[in-house]
């Protein structure tokens, strides 16, 4: 098996592989932009006599972190090594760019990537559950309002603020990503929009990782007090719904007193999440 960059021409027989891994996918629109960003990311591939039979992707984060995401495997090829060879590969090549660390994140249910992940000596950080509602359709009299928009660079300071004041799980997590609070890691993140603010009047009391993808929309871990995470909460769900049929996926720490709060409303658990850390600065990689 041999493990390389990907290139433009592996596209079409890419997209090929892709289609055989998984219906909805959202690889396909991402591949060949992060082969053009080699400064974001590094994509590589596994080939197989000639075939290609893998695909992973690596995602610089800020502070020499990354993070390690779309691991695809023809379902031919399946449980002869080629995942193994791929996430080997990325630990060689991310340490080889000076990263420290490395995450990445598992279905709570995936036993079988859980299993390599470990035997590749990741660590287990934390567990997520997501819970979800569905909103029925109702009539909409005059346009909603809402106290939540999308993060700017200006409100950096007040989401530190918050997570040096509250309960707030310190890390970032948006878009399926985690990773180590810092200035830095909030502004890459205000930068590709997966942050947003809830508040009034100039004060930011919420914060979290939120995605619409209407009728489905994601909320993550949100950041801020109790109370003001649950006002926050309503708000949102007040704001989207509206004539067709929508749900919301909420994402939140395991061990989150909002848990309680949010079965009490409606939204019903689904499979977990866990996240996942190897150190790049003190764990021999397997060659």
């Amino acid at each position: 098996m041999n493990v390389r960059y990907g290139q433009l021409d592996d596209t079409e027989r890419i997209m090929a592989l892709l289609s055989k891994v998984w219906a909805d996918d959202y690889v396909p629109h991402l591949w060949t932009e992060w082969v053009q960003q080699p400064e974001c990311g590094i994509v590589l591939v596994a080939e197989c006599e000639g075939s290609i039979v893998g695909t992973c992707y690596v995602d610089f984060m800020a502070n020499d972190t990354c993070w390690f995401q779309a691991m695809r495997v023809h379902p031919g090829y399946r449980r002869l090594g080629v995942g193994t060879e791929l996430t080997k590969v990325c630990l060689q090549e991310a340490k080889a760019r000076g990263k420290h660390a490395a995450y990445l994140g598992i279905e709570a249910d995936n036993s079988a990537s859980a299993n390599m992940t470990i035997k590749q000596g990741f660590v287990k950080l934390l567990d997520f559950r997501r819970l979800i509602t569905k909103l029925l359709p109702c009539e909409i009299l005059s346009p909603r309002q809402t106290m939540w928009r999308q993060a700017t660079e200006g409100d950096i300071a007040a989401m530190l603020r918050i997570c040096n004041t509250t309960m707030a799980p310190g890390p970032i997590f948006a878009c399926w990503q985690w990773e180590p609070l810092s200035h830095d890691a909030l502004e890459r993140n205000i930068r590709h929009e997966t942050l947003w603010v809830w508040g009034s009047l100039g004060e930011i009391r919420v914060w979290a990782g939120f995605e619409n993808h209407k009728p489905e929309y994601h909320l993550f871990s949100p950041s801020g007090a109790v109370q003001d995470i649950k006002a926050a909460l309503d708000d949102l769900l007040d704001f989207i719904q509206g004539p067709d049929e929508v749900a919301l996926k909420f994402w939140i720490h395991n061990e989150s007193p909002v848990i309680t709060y949010l079965k009490t409303i409606g939204f019903i658990e689904e499979d977990g999440y866990t996240i996942w850390e190897y150190n790049l600065n003190s764990q021999l990689i397997a060659h």
